[in-house]
């Protein structure tokens, strides 16, 4: 009897809660633009940019102070330092801290490299040939960096679990003596030293994922000036076989790894960066660890990084590229099979080198920070473009439990609140009349 009470109600309520929103500005952050099969422009809201000192050249995102928000962490190039943003708890971030770093931090990566519970920091030094390690003191502040040797010009760094122990390793693309650098975690934080791998001429992206279905985490970098992809087999323990190289002619500057047609095995995406390019390779993966022949897509003017994200919320990686000439960045939406549409272009700052992709605001998708080399800033965009903004359990449908939600966190949030659907850090009744006005299957 009180099931179809709640059932009657709701279907007086729901038509009317539908009127109400259509007839309402949307909220700021909970706009959605999407429609069957993905979204449509505009898929942010205006950027907001973050002055810095000098030359931003890499960010990365992790929750660095454990509440809940993922903050920024910026390397400086010519400023030789790390910059901490923190996330205030919906998005927006204030410098909290600036560490001075060696000659010409270049990359920066986050993880938890002794295994604490908390998100350290790797940073390469290009000019002395080092990365650095920045350990969490537990509340988003940083140690003294301790600093190890690697191969000239480390331009790359990812903090991944190597050789299947724990806590992760680091791996490095060196651009000046054509290596890589793989340094072991001794399970508590420090590293043992570097092994290097020859991989061909300037390499200057590396990431990592399981290739070949084996469960282990093998690498691929992308080889400037080899004008290819190597790719470097896991050994199982953390070791790697020879690369096996794959022409991306010309000029592949940085490489993204992601599951790009659904069928559970990682393909690549890299940038091609020469003048007037606008390219960018996807090669999908057989099967077996091996890909096959690149296919091109057009981004901007000169892509300088290449990221995959499920920018839409369809399930499908989407590639997001920095066009450092263009002063934008491109999103190329994910037909659902790995190919893609025409890119939807943004304005950022002027040159964005890098970018980082996280719910930054804690609505439930992805949202963007872009370092901005030569306007020496962060932009921030907000993604606006929800499949389904009311679905808070993630079960592709707008229903009692996501109603039950909205009951159970009701008034002011904490930093960050998953039924907080309209963005203004309370969750009341707009939120409710959301999840009304949503009801039923996500499209």
């Amino acid at each position: 009897m009180q099931h179809r009470a709640i059932t009657g109600l709701l279907a007086a309520i729901v038509p009317l809660a539908a009127t109400f929103i259509a007839q309402a500005s949307p909220p700021t952050g909970a706009g959605s633009v999407a429609g069957v099969g993905g979204c449509t422009d505009p898929m942010f809201a205006g950027r907001v940019c973050y002055g810095l000192g000098s030359h931003p050249e890499s960010v990365a995102v992790g929750d660095l102070d454990g509440d809940g928000a993922l903050d920024l962490v910026v390397a400086e190039l010519n400023g030789d330092a790390v910059i901490v943003l923190l996330n205030d708890g919906n998005g927006s971030f204030a410098v909290a801290a600036t560490y001075g770093m060696g000659d010409s931090p270049s990359s920066v990566a986050v993880g938890d490299l002794d295994g604490d519970g908390n998100l350290d920091v790797a940073v390469t030094i290009v000019f002395s040939d080092t990365v650095s390690v920045l350990m969490n003191n537990g509340d988003g502040s940083l140690a003294a960096a301790v600093s190890y040797s690697v191969a000239d010009g480390p331009v790359s760094v990812v903090v991944d679990d190597l050789d299947g122990v724990g806590p992760p390793d680091l791996v490095v693309a060196c651009r000046y003596n054509n290596r890589i650098s793989v340094l072991l975690n001794n399970g508590n934080g420090t590293f043992a030293a570097a092994a290097h791998y020859p991989v061909g001429e300037t390499p200057m992206s590396v990431a990592v994922d399981d290739l070949d279905g084996d469960d282990d985490r093998d690498l691929v970098v992308a080889v400037r000036d080899g004008n290819n992809l190597s790719v470097l087999m896991n050994n199982g323990d953390g070791t790697f076989a020879s690369p096996i190289t794959y022409g991306v002619s010309p000029s592949p500057i940085s490489v993204a790894v992601g599951d790009l047609d659904g069928d559970d095995r990682p393909d690549l995406a890299t940038a091609h960066f020469y003048f007037a390019s606008t390219a960018v390779s996807v090669l999908m993966n057989q099967g077996n660890g091996t890909f096959a022949v690149p296919v091109i897509y057009n981004a901007g003017d000169t892509p300088l990084r290449v990221v995959m994200a499920n920018m839409d919320g369809n399930s499908n990686l989407d590639l997001v590229v920095a066009n450092i000439f263009g002063d934008n960045i491109s999103v190329l939406l994910n037909d659902g099979d790995g190919t893609f549409s025409d890119d939807l272009v943004y304005g950022v700052g002027d040159a964005p080198v890098s970018i980082a992709t996280g719910d930054l605001d804690g609505d439930g998708d992805v949202d963007l920070a872009v370092a901005n080399e030569a306007s020496q800033d962060i932009s921030v965009l907000m993604n606006i473009c929800v499949s389904c903004g009311s679905d808070l359990d993630g079960d592709e449908t707008v229903g009692i439990s996501d109603f039950l939600l909205i009951l159970a966190q009701w008034g002011p949030c904490p930093p960050v609140c998953i039924a907080d659907i309209d963005g203004d850090s309370t969750v009341g009744i707009l939120d409710f009349l959301l999840v009304l006005a949503d009801w039923g299957p996500c499209p």
